[in-house]
């Protein structure tokens, strides 16, 4: 669903779905505060090391090159245009 006119978007995957929401400039302060930080969401990817490369190729902004977690996996993260920060994670089974 494309509600871009309105101020937000629908991906869908499978059976679930995400839906991303613009916070307006006008917004009460409650809403505008949560702009520009950690969203604590992550997207799982094959390759996290190749995704890096193909997205920071693509201009993303990332806080810092992929980094080993002591759980064993690896993540990445990036802002997006407003500086939300989002993570991309590879599962150490992926590995």
């Amino acid at each position: 669903m494309d509600g871009s006119e309105y101020g937000y978007c629908v991906f869908k995957a499978g059976s679930t779905e995400l839906v991303v929401e613009k916070v307006a400039e006008d917004a009460p302060e409650e809403e505008r505060i949560l702009v520009g930080r950690f969203t604590g969401l992550s997207f799982t990817v094959q390759d996290v090391e190749a995704s890096h490369r193909e997205l920071a190729g693509r201009g993303v902004h990332f806080t810092g090159p992929p980094e080993r977690q002591f759980w064993g996996g690896t993540l990445a993260t990036l802002q997006d245009p407003s500086g939300n920060e989002l993570q991309i994670v590879q599962y150490p089974a992926m590995a």
